[in-house]
C-alpha cells in the first residue's frame, strides 16, 4: 500500500489537507470505502477494503458479478434503444416504398 501511496504523490497529484488528516473521521476506511463504491470506483474501493482468504475471493466474485450484471443492463438498453429507432423509422420506409410501386 506505501509502494502506490508514494506512486501517487511522486505522479504530482495533490489531495486536500483534510484527506491527508489521519485523525479525521471522514478518512475512516469504511467511509472511503462506501464513497468510491457509490462513485463507481471499484479499483478505488479495493484499496480502502481488505479481506482475507475466502472473503476476499468471495467479494471479488460479487463485484465482478455486479459489473456483469450493469453491462448487460447497458447492452439491453441500447438494443432497446436501437428496436425503438428501427420500429420509429419502420414505417416511413413502407410508405415510400408503396409510392414507389404506384
Amino acid at each position: 500500500m506505501v509502494s502506490r501511496a508514494v506512486k501517487i504523490f511522486s505522479d504530482g497529484v495533490m489531495f486536500p489537507q483534510n484527506l491527508l488528516d489521519v485523525k479525521d473521521a471522514r478518512n475512516d476506511p469504511k467511509y472511503l470505502r462506501l464513497l468510491a463504491a457509490v462513485l463507481g470506483l471499484d479499483e478505488l474501493e479495493h484499496y480502502f477494503f481488505s479481506l482475507e482468504g475466502e472473503k476476499q475471493e468471495e467479494y471479488l466474485a460479487h463485484k465482478a458479478k455486479q459489473r456483469e450484471e450493469k453491462w448487460a443492463k447497458i447492452e439491453r438498453e441500447k438494443e432497446e434503444k436501437r428496436r425503438n429507432k428501427q420500429k420509429a423509422e419502420g414505417p416511413e420506409e413502407e410508405e415510400s416504398d408503396e409510392s414507389e410501386d404506384e
